[in-house]
């Protein structure tokens, strides 16, 4: 089970909400791969242009786009970094047959993770964590129930619950000096730690602020990620300027 909200956090959440968020498209899935390495962008018939939520869902449902462009327009969506796209794209042959289950709904939610967990703990999955593999469940799984745990939304599920250790999140140890003059140059990562039975009580947080807030669970996932940017949605401002590091031991 989740740790119980707080209202007062979640009437910061509603009120910083009522400001629509824009809908962005992601990077465009040949040149994020052109960027990682030139010599990939031949292999793939990639999209040259950037996918929104709506969009890139309706790419995984086509049965007639290959899991490989998928997958790819996946990372580049999240604007997955060269380093760790470098360390992956060779591996795919590991983990791609997992993305393919995942995309014919024949995981759950809390079953896809452990199965993208135990590659990772085996290293057959190098450069791609919770942050990545839940975007995958998210877009490719039919039944649309397994939501993004990235930093973002595990820092609103943090304020939402006011402790921060749960979901496991750790900083980045060049932006943590930082942190104590400009807290908006913090950044985190969703660490290996995080378990399925975390990451379902995560996606049961999920759906029940949607159902007490009369909103679909997409909605609700969506504005836990806000939107970032020169000029940032007043909820992912709380999140950059409110999130402290440090944990507050209060979830068992």
């Amino acid at each position: 089970m989740f740790p119980a909200i707080q209202q007062t956090q979640l009437d910061l959440f509603k009120k910083h909400n009522q400001v629509a968020l824009a809908t962005w498209p992601g990077k465009a899935p040949s040149d994020w791969l052109h960027s990682v390495d030139p010599s990939l962008k031949g292999l793939y018939a990639l999209p040259s242009y950037g996918f929104t939520r709506t969009t890139l869902r309706a790419l995984w449902a086509n049965k007639a786009v290959s899991t490989e462009v998928c997958v790819l327009s996946t990372l580049a969506w999240g604007e997955m970094s060269t380093r760790n796209a470098r360390k992956l794209l060779p591996t795919m042959a590991n983990w791609l047959p997992l993305c393919d289950e995942v995309r014919q709904g024949k995981h759950t939610r809390k079953s896809a993770f452990t199965a993208f967990a135990k590659l990772k703990a085996a290293k057959k999955m190098p450069g791609m964590g919770p942050a990545y593999f839940t975007k995958i469940i998210f877009f490719a799984d039919p039944k649309g129930d397994g939501y993004i745990l990235d930093q973002w939304t595990a820092r609103s599920a943090h304020l939402l619950t006011g402790q921060s250790k749960w979901p496991a999140i750790l900083v980045n140890t060049e932006t943590r000096a930082k942190a104590n003059t400009k807290p908006e140059a913090l950044r985190l990562r969703v660490v290996d730690r995080v378990t399925a039975d975390h990451y379902e009580d995560y996606c049961a947080m999920v759906e029940h602020i949607g159902a007490t807030q009369s909103l679909h669970p997409h909605v609700v996932e969506e504005r836990l990620f806000s939107a970032g940017g020169h000029s940032p949605h007043p909820w992912r401002h709380h999140l950059m300027t409110s999130w402290i590091a440090g944990p507050v031991p209060l979830y068992k």
